[in-house]
């Protein structure tokens, strides 16, 4: 059994500040915490219902394209599904309770499809509802 940890730590967002919460996993496992990337790296969290729907198909592909422009920006892609498909955190598989825990800490509703782009002081720069092509999303890398 999984033993939980909470802690709070302060992210700030564009019009307020959330609380956060961090997960520790049982020896061995890893952890995702937004708090680890503030100051060091940009983000773009991908949010999604499920990962067998086309259009999610659609925007990793376009994601995938753009992984050499994430990389030069310094920018971590991260997905995050509804379901039980594992989410993506740079190699790592995002476990369904850290995808449901960052959902919860960023205010995404579920069944959301939902692009944002935060800083890396941890402000929300961008977000969108709907795919985006590579054209629309090289503005918010560069």
């Amino acid at each position: 059994m999984m033993a939980r940890r909470w802690s709070c730590v302060f992210v700030f967002l564009v019009g307020g500040i959330f609380l956060e919460p961090t997960l520790s996993a049982a020896k061995g496992q890893s952890t995702f915490s937004l708090s680890q990337y503030k100051g060091k790296r940009s983000l773009l969290i991908f949010f999604a219902k499920e990962k067998s729907d086309p259009i999610v198909h659609k925007q990793i592909e376009v994601l995938k394209d753009l992984h050499k422009e994430l990389k030069k920006s310094n920018i971590e892609l991260i997905y995050s599904f509804e379901s039980d498909s594992p989410g993506r955190w740079g190699t790592t598989h995002l476990r369904a309770v850290e995808s449901q825990d960052l959902r919860r800490s960023l205010k995404v509703e579920p069944n959301d499809f939902l692009l944002i782009l935060i800083n890396k002081e941890g402000a929300i720069k961008k977000r969108s509802t709907q795919a985006l092509s590579k054209e629309a999303l090289l503005p918010w890398i560069k």
